[in-house]
């Protein structure tokens, strides 16, 4: 275990450099949360989150699963569902329905093997007939909402909002919902979302992470660095939470604080430019160069269209004093996204450094 290796003197130093963003995160619970965090980020890197040691991951449980022990083919399509093998959890299911063809869970779990196999058009008989058997039979209306959003169907906003209405403590009918919502870059209707579940007593790490994702949308970003905190503290396995902390403290301009989460976040999401590009971003303001070009070509071999990991290497080429090389990332940039401050910031810089100062001047007003 590499924590073990750092000692926990290097540890302890880490949460002491660390208490100044600690401090900005209100409350005590959310201190407490954030000086953990710094304590076991040192021992992250190069560990499987899996074998992260006192920490489990957060179960992911079959909804809609009763015992039924008169049946053995039901436990074991739980089994092959959990396993990811679907076909064969299809048959064991099937096996099941034709002997007591009125259970609706049976019904149900039948559409999530057919659905988690790939076929999502082909689930919704059985999730339908789950439903003809007890309209208030919650997860077959999450089901259902799940496999409309995989086939970009919003009659899937009204069966996830039916199933959390029926079931108050479905957390997954809440997060699929808020998922769509921030993919929709509606946050203000995810934050809802989110704090209904909340209210109803999910204070689970996804839902922090969730609600994160959304405050940051909304550019509330001291509230989603305590949020992610107190989510990825609760269970550091959860690769996202990584990164909804290092951007979240790049967007309050807290560079030094965002590198490490960032870090940590581009191990494990590695094929993510999201990552890679916050990272390379954070590390030109905390003057490792070499480092901040590093991750700009990483995001940008994974996707070459991506804009802010150009803005991070026009920066990069600005701190070498060439304009020239700065300009050209800047524009491929300005190519594949929408102006935002720091773009603007960037041209500014460089047409100043290239004498073009009514240009310059002209970027720094857009900023």
């Amino acid at each position: 275990f590499s924590g073990a290796a750092l000692g926990s003197q290097r540890a302890a130093q880490a949460v002491q450099r660390r208490g100044p963003l600690v401090a900005r995160v209100e409350g005590g619970a959310g201190v407490q949360a954030g000086e953990e965090f710094a304590e076991h980020l040192l021992c992250l890197a190069g560990t499987p989150l899996a074998l992260l040691v006192p920490y489990t991951m957060t179960p992911t449980p079959i909804v809609g699963a009763t015992p039924h022990n008169q049946f053995e083919a039901y436990g074991s399509g739980l089994q092959a569902l959990g396993a990811g093998r679907y076909e064969e959890a299809l048959r064991y299911f099937d096996q099941v329905a034709t002997l007591a063809p009125k259970l609706p869970d049976v019904h149900y779990l039948r559409g999530e093997a057919i659905r988690l196999g790939g076929n999502p058009r082909l689930s919704f008989a059985a999730y339908d007939a789950a439903m003809l058997l007890d309209k208030q039979y919650a997860p077959a209306y999450l089901g259902r909402g799940r496999a409309f959003l995989a086939i970009n169907d919003a009659r899937a906003l009204d069966d996830l909002k039916e199933a959390y209405l029926i079931d108050p403590s479905l957390e997954q009918a809440y997060l699929e919902l808020a998922n769509y919502y921030n993919g929709k870059r509606l946050y203000d209707k995810a934050e809802e979302i989110l704090q209904r579940a909340i209210d109803h007593g999910l204070n689970t790490p996804w839902v922090l992470i969730r609600l994160s994702q959304a405050q940051a949308g909304r550019t509330n970003y001291e509230d989603a660095v305590k949020n992610a905190i107190e989510g990825s503290a609760n269970d550091p396995t959860i690769v996202e939470g990584y990164l909804a902390v290092g951007s979240g403290y790049y967007e309050m301009g807290l560079y030094n604080d965002a590198v490490w989460p960032l870090r940590t976040y581009t191990i494990y999401a590695s094929t993510d430019p999201v990552g890679w590009s916050y990272l390379a971003r954070a590390l030109v303001h905390t003057g490792d160069m070499q480092g901040a070009l590093a991750a700009s070509d990483q995001a940008l071999a994974i996707n070459d269209r991506y804009a802010p990991a150009y803005i991070a290497r026009g920066f990069y080429y600005l701190a070498q004093k060439d304009p020239t090389l700065a300009l050209e990332q800047f524009n491929l940039a300005r190519r594949y996204a929408p102006d935002n401050y720091e773009l603007y910031l960037g041209f500014g810089e460089t047409y100043y450094m290239l004498g073009r100062n009514r240009e310059a001047m002209l970027q720094l007003y857009e900023a």
